[in-house]
């Protein structure tokens, strides 16, 4: 039995002899070393491209690429430039906005209508808001070349019950051959047949949206379209084209249809643009009847009172030689005669002296003579 436990040793102390395990640790660990020996090298490369650089590190202008870059800024700022909706003939000139500024054609209400905010330009702090002059300038050359597009001008129709817009608006139809509207609006002008004053218009331009509603919507009955002249409270109901602009100044919408007029007739041919037009913007201005009269009262009793200054010099002039000096012998005829002798008493005697005439109780006569008490 021993025999076969000693045999069996050996052959156990074999096995744990083994350096089998041992080997696998080895191999294992080498891979890690061989990992670590390439990042040493990557240093030294580095220091190698550093080098070219910092050799010409005196030339760094040169060497970089910051010439292209002023190349892209030019071509951003070509870009910038919006194309131009008009031609220059087209652009608004100075005088032109000082006349609008001075008629005070930007100023609106504190009250903003939803449709009308794309032509507002700001509020000021006062809750004014303020309309954009460019919007304005281009609604009126659109408006110009609706109008023009309207082969007869006695198809268009411009209304206005506002006072302060019915003298512009008949010297504008007056100047672009059109019909005006002036004052009341009949209703039924454009609907009903059986009016004597049926009219069947092409175009339709109003002075207030808000006071010629009525226009407005008969318009819209008969697929007639729509120019109006709107603030930035006024509604865009049944209005095709809104010219921004202030309507409740008399100024303004005399302004408008002046500038309007204008454009009309540059576009038909028949005014020059290089010549300024002749007729002024007073004569679309609105004109209060009583400051009128009161005017021609006013020349009338200057000129008057000249009339009757130089008559006064002539007749005192007259008078002068013919009557002489009042403290000069000369007497006149009747008191020289002796025909009276004092202002109140005929040479004769007093009133109550006896004579033909007597008084009027005197048997002589008198008012009971034929009845004799």
């Amino acid at each position: 039995m021993s025999s076969k436990v000693d045999n069996k040793k050996p052959v156990g102390g074999e096995k744990k002899a083994s350096p089998k395990p041992a080997e696998k640790k080895v191999e294992k660990a080498s891979p890690k070393v061989e990992k670590k020996d390439p990042p040493a090298p990557k240093p030294a490369e580095k220091k190698a491209e550093k080098k070219p650089v910092s050799k010409k590190a005196g030339k760094p202008k040169v060497a970089q690429p910051k010439t292209g870059a002023p190349k892209k800024k030019a071509v951003f700022h070509k870009k910038e430039k919006v194309p131009q909706q008009f031609p220059e003939v087209l652009h608004a000139k100075e005088d032109d906005i000082l006349k609008m500024l001075a008629c005070q054609t930007h100023i609106g209400t504190r009250n903003l209508d939803v449709s009308m905010e794309p032509y507002i330009w700001k509020r000021r702090s006062d809750g004014v808001h303020i309309i954009n002059i460019g919007k304005t300038w281009e609604k009126i050359q659109l408006a110009a070349r609706v109008i023009v597009a309207i082969e007869n001008p006695q198809d268009i129709v411009v209304v206005s019950a506002r006072p302060y817009g019915q003298r512009a608006v008949l010297k504008f139809a007056n100047y672009i051959g059109a019909q005006a509207l002036a004052g009341r609006y009949t209703p039924g002008t454009f609907t009903n047949q059986i009016q004597p004053k049926y009219l069947e218009p092409r175009l339709l331009i109003v002075t207030d949206p808000r006071l010629d509603h009525q226009p407005l919507r008969e318009a819209s009955y008969v697929n007639v379209p729509s120019i109006a002249l709107c603030h930035t409270d006024s509604p865009l109901r049944f209005v095709d084209l809104a010219i921004p602009c202030n309507n409740k100044g008399k100024h303004s919408i005399g302004l408008m249809y002046w500038l309007l007029a204008r454009e009309v007739l540059h576009l038909r041919g028949t005014l020059n643009r290089a010549t300024p037009w002749d007729v002024m913007v007073d004569l679309f201005f609105y004109r209060d009847p009583e400051e009128h009269d009161r005017s021609e009262e006013h020349t009338s009793s200057a000129s008057g009172f000249g009339q009757r200054e130089h008559h006064y010099h002539l007749d005192t002039a007259v008078q002068a030689e013919d009557a002489g000096d009042w403290g000069a012998t000369n007497v006149p005829q009747a008191v020289a005669a002796g025909y009276i002798d004092n202002w109140g008493t005929p040479s004769g005697g007093e009133w109550a002296g006896s004579g033909d005439t007597g008084a009027w109780d005197n048997t002589g006569g008198g008012w009971d003579d034929n009845n004799p008490q």
